[in-house]
């Protein structure tokens, strides 16, 4: 994770979250059962379980996933496991996409 300018973002390989609507500091852990977000793109929230499911996470990789939550304990971001063959490391929730006024973001690309 680091913070940058959103100017030429790479929607592929890294994952971009509005730092002007996060509250600090962020805690990274283990998703949990029960654990729901807001998906970027959905007017809904979703349960981290059915988002996973949804992207074809096999049930042995569910657990490598990880969660960014905010001091409030919103979750900003699900990460997924490595080694998954997904287009994107993970999926933001839609209250901190970066948007046409979005200056900085924090950037999150899996290695």
């Amino acid at each position: 994770m680091r913070l940058q300018d959103y100017d030429s973002p790479d929607f592929n390989n890294v994952l971009y979250l509005d730092i002007t609507h996060l509250h600090w500091p962020l805690k990274i852990r283990n998703w949990q059962h029960g654990d729901r977000f807001q998906p970027f793109g959905m007017q809904r929230h979703q349960s981290v379980a059915d988002h996973l499911t949804n992207r074809k996470i096999s049930a042995i990789k569910k657990d490598e996933t990880m969660v960014i939550e905010t001091f409030d304990e919103t979750i900003c971001a699900v990460i997924f496991p490595p080694a998954t063959k997904m287009d994107q490391p993970g999926t933001i929730s839609e209250p901190f996409r970066c948007g046409k006024a979005t200056r900085q973001c924090l950037t999150i690309k899996q290695i």
